[in-house]
């Protein structure tokens, strides 16, 4: 619900677009000020139209980049960051004025560039699937993520993008169903080259007669139904577990994750497992039919030197592996620098 208060016009500071190196030159527009009402957002906070960009006008891109909600210096931004370590600090809109917004119906910031003008999407591919699954942002709403994925003619490869997401109104197949298949019509997606869905198994997904893949299948008819196989995996050991030793293994399994994720101390130590790789050759080797004392005194006298040089010389495997890092920063034109720890800010590091 969106409310109207008629006020007198302010000045606000916007960026102007007209040139893009004059990113902090300012300028005043006429706008009226949002009054905060807890029932209802500005119609041009930015969260309205995440996904939507396709649908506008031109005239409404330019209204929304012009005169985007922005809320006001008392807004309490705390709250919307309640389950987040850090808020959104409101002089961050005059610092990055050109492109941050603020939506108060998603709960925080935006790239209005991205909202409003993202990547076209090529449709130039003879063919192409569709993987979506469900998930909440938050916010607790029901996000729909939807990917693409298409055999790329140029770089002669398959390759999976992510298109985007979709608010779902309800959980239902046919809701569902309808979201994904509006979604492809606004980006003139054509039906006929839809050769298959990507989604997990649940019932409401994978059911035969009024599943989402059934009602999808009736309007593309070239599209094969996919189960995921993360799920497929997880049904596998779960009808697995009817045999007793893959049952036990897999407890046994379990067990061992847990042992190293329990204590700190332990995780420390669980890399250092790997290197017990060392002595594979000389466990076969003892274990063989023809083994003579003298391969065997070779075998141990091989991994005594590897592990000697590894004490020895540490410096030489760390300046290897800091000799190829650098090769790969300087295809990427990237200098490799430590970075400078600050005392109070204790989740990210500060660059120099």
């Amino acid at each position: 619900m969106i409310k109207s208060v008629k006020t007198e016009p302010v000045n606000v500071s916007v960026a102007d677009y007209s040139s893009p190196s004059t990113s902090q030159q300012t300028y005043d527009l006429n706008v009226d000020p949002e009054i905060i009402v807890d029932d209802g957002y500005h119609e041009n906070d930015h969260g309205h139209y995440v996904g939507l960009a396709t649908q506008l006008s031109i005239e409404k891109k330019r209204e929304l980049l012009q005169n985007p909600w922005i809320p006001p210096r008392n807004y309490d931004c705390e709250s919307d960051a309640s389950h987040l370590k850090r808020k959104f600090n409101h002089a961050w809109l005059d610092q990055y004025a050109p492109w941050l917004v603020y939506s108060k119906r998603l709960k925080g910031a935006l790239c209005k560039h991205c909202v409003l003008v993202p990547p076209p999407i090529s449709t130039k591919t003879m063919a192409y699937a569709v993987s979506a699954d469900e998930t909440a942002d938050v916010a607790g709403k029901e996000q729909l993520s939807i990917s693409g994925r298409f055999y790329d003619e140029i770089k002669k490869k398959i390759k999976e993008e992510f298109v985007g997401f979709v608010e779902l109104k309800a959980q239902n197949a046919s809701a569902i169903a309808e979201a994904i298949d509006n979604f492809l019509i606004s980006f003139n997606l054509p039906t006929e080259d839809c050769i298959g869905f990507g989604f997990d198994g649940c019932s409401t997904i994978a059911g035969k007669e009024c599943g989402v893949q059934a009602i999808l299948r009736k309007k593309y008819p070239l599209a094969l139904y996919f189960h995921c196989s993360s799920h497929k995996l997880n049904l596998v050991v779960n009808d697995a577990n009817a045999v007793p030793e893959i049952r036990n293994t897999v407890a046994t399994v379990k067990d061992v994750i847990t042992f190293f994720r329990e204590w700190t101390t332990r995780r420390n130590y669980a890399p250092n497992i790997s290197q017990l790789s060392f002595l594979e050759p000389v466990v076969n080797a003892l274990q063989a039919k023809s083994i003579d004392m003298i391969s065997v005194g070779e075998h141990i006298k091989n991994i005594k030197n590897i592990l000697r040089n590894d004490r020895e010389f540490p410096d030489k495997i760390s300046n290897e592996m800091l000799q190829k890092a650098r090769a790969i920063a300087m295809d990427l034109n990237m200098e490799i620098s430590v970075p400078r720890l600050a005392h109070k800010q204790t989740h990210r590091s500060k660059p120099p």
